[in-house]
C-alpha cells in the first residue's frame, strides 16, 4: 500500500475561461518512506446523464521520479491549457464536467490518486457589431439549402428493405396455397414502411403540398455559426402562385440534447427539445399573386445557450425553425441547423 496522501491545489479561486491556463500544483505527502517512479496530472472533460459515459482526451503534465521520507512533503507545479471548447455545461440529459486527475506510480504497491473538479467558462467577449434594424431594407436573400432528410433515412429504408425481401420470400408459398393477400407479416412491413417515410419525409411531403397555394418560401438565416447571446437576422421572401392570405411567419431558436446509451439490441435514444422565445416576422395579411414579398427579424439566443456539443452518444444541436403559417392549408415548416459556440 502507497505511503502518501495527494492533495490538488489550483493556483486562482473560481472558474477559468476556455483557451486559458489552468495553473496549481500537487502536494504530496509522505506517511512513511517510499520511492515514486513518475506523477501525472490529467486534465480532461467527461459527459454526465443517462447516455453512454464519454471521456475527452487528456492533457497531461508528467512529472519526474523522486524519493520522500517519513513526514516529508513535496509540491510539484503544474500548467495545463484548456481547449477552446467544450465548456461546463448542464443541460436536462446531456452534462459536461471538467477535472483534473493526479496519479503516482509507485512500484509494488496500488497508485494513490486524487481528483478535483473545475469550472470551464465561455471566454469573455467584446460585441464587435450592433443587431441590424429590423426597418432598414433587406437584400435579396439567396435560398437556404434544404435540409437532407433522406440521407439520415437511407439506413432505415434500407432495413426496411431487407426485411421485406425476407418477408415476401417466406410469404410465397403460403400466399400461392391460399391466394389471399392476408399475412400478418405483410402487415407488419406495410406498418413499417409508413413509419419510415412519415418519421423522415413527413415533413417534405407537407411542404410540398404547401407550396401549391404558397409557393416555396426563400428563407434566409444571417449566419450559421453565433455566439450565445448573439442576434441573427431571419429572412423568409414569398411570391405566392395564387392570391394568398397569410396567417403569420414565425421564427425560433430550437436546441435538441440527444444521449444514446447501451449497445447494439439494447441501445436507447433520449431527446429532449428546448424552444426558445417566437419571434413574428409578420402577422396575418394578404399576399398578392406573383408579387414578390420580404420578411425579416431578429432571432436573439439564449445568453446562457449550451453551445453545439457532439461526442460519440452524447450531442447537442442547434436549429433556427421558421414556419409559415396560412389562414387555411398545411403550414411550411423549415429547419435551418446553427452551430453555437462557447
Amino acid at each position: 500500500m502507497a505511503n502518501c496522501d495527494l492533495t490538488l491545489r489550483l493556483d486562482d479561486d473560481g472558474a477559468f475561461e476556455a483557451g486559458t491556463t489552468v495553473r496549481g500544483s500537487l502536494l504530496v505527502r509522505a506517511d512513511g518512506d517510499v520511492h515514486v517512479d513518475g506523477s501525472k496530472v490529467a486534465l480532461a472533460f467527461e459527459t454526465r446523464g443517462p447516455g453512454n459515459k464519454h471521456r475527452g482526451d487528456e492533457i497531461v503534465s508528467l512529472g519526474e521520479a523522486f524519493d520522500l521520507k517519513d513526514g516529508e512533503e513535496l509540491s510539484i507545479a503544474f500548467a495545463l491549457e484548456l481547449p477552446r471548447e467544450p465548456i461546463t455545461m448542464s443541460g436536462t440529459i446531456v452534462s459536461v464536467v471538467w477535472g483534473l486527475r493526479a496519479t503516482l506510480d509507485v512500484p509494488w504497491a496500488f497508485d494513490p490518486k486524487a481528483e478535483l473538479e473545475i469550472e470551464v467558462v465561455a471566454p469573455s467577449r467584446t460585441p464587435t457589431s450592433e443587431p441590424s434594424d429590423p426597418d432598414e431594407p433587406v437584400a435579396e436573400p439567396a435560398a437556404s439549402a434544404p435540409r437532407s432528410t433522406w440521407s439520415r433515412a437511407a439506413p432505415y429504408v434500407l432495413g426496411v428493405l431487407i426485411v421485406a425481401i425476407f418477408l415476401i420470400r417466406l410469404e410465397s408459398d403460403q400466399l400461392a396455397r391460399k391466394k389471399t393477400f392476408g399475412s400478418y407479416q405483410l402487415i407488419l412491413l406495410a406498418v413499417g414502411v409508413g413509419y419510415v417515410t412519415w418519421r423522415f419525409g413527413g415533413r417534405h411531403f407537407l411542404n410540398r403540398f404547401a407550396a401549391r397555394t404558397m409557393g416555396e418560401p426563400e428563407v434566409h438565416v444571417a449566419s450559421e455559426h453565433a455566439h450565445r447571446g448573439a442576434s441573427l437576422g431571419v429572412t423568409v421572401t414569398m411570391a405566392p402562385p395564387t392570391d394568398f392570405d397569410l396567417a403569420g411567419i414565425s421564427a425560433r431558436a430550437v436546441c435538441t440534447e440527444t444521449a444514446y446509451s447501451g449497445g447494439g439490441r439494447d441501445r436507447r435514444t433520449r431527446e429532449h427539445r428546448t424552444e426558445g422565445d417566437l419571434v413574428h416576422l409578420a402577422g396575418a395579411t394578404s399576399l398578392s399573386r406573383s408579387v414578390k414579398r420580404t420578411f425579416t427579424a431578429q432571432v436573439v439566443l439564449p445568453p446562457d445557450a449550451s453551445p453545439t456539443f457532439d461526442v460519440p452518444s452524447n450531442h447537442i444541436g442547434w436549429e433556427i425553425e421558421i414556419r409559415v403559417i396560412p389562414k387555411s392549408g398545411v403550414d411550411h415548416m423549415t429547419a435551418t441547423p446553427l452551430h453555437i459556440d462557447a
